[in-house]
């Protein structure tokens, strides 16, 4: 059993609401399409689809070495790198934002340039 008797009370949501969709204009793309977000934070499962992901998380580590969880660590990892003048900073995370941008190709030509 995943959930005792004891711990179900956690994953009751009392103010529930369906998921909400709203719309996000790319206004740097052409015919500005659409970018849907829902809102899932008060639908019924996302307490339950929470907890699953913490058990799945414990029984699959991904390494987050290359990660950064937001600007302060960004900012804490880039004090430690000392300045050189033609230093270049590239953030890769764009694979789901622009779909269209071949990745393995990106990562061709940063390597010829640099020589990862």
């Amino acid at each position: 059993m995943l959930i005792g008797m004891d711990n179900k009370g956690k994953f009751i949501n009392l103010n529930l609401e369906p998921p909400s969709l709203r719309g996000l204009i790319k206004v740097h793309k052409t015919n500005t399409p659409i970018c849907p977000i829902v809102h899932f934070k008060k639908a019924p499962s996302y307490r339950l689809a929470k907890m699953f992901t913490g058990i799945l998380k414990s029984y699959i580590p991904l390494s987050n070495i290359y990660n950064v969880q937001n600007s302060v660590q960004l900012m804490r990892d880039l004090s430690d790198i000392p300045f050189v003048p033609g230093l270049k900073l590239a953030s890769l995370d764009i694979s789901d934002m622009y779909t269209s941008i071949p990745t393995e190709d990106v990562i061709n030509i940063i390597s010829n340039l640099y020589i990862i």
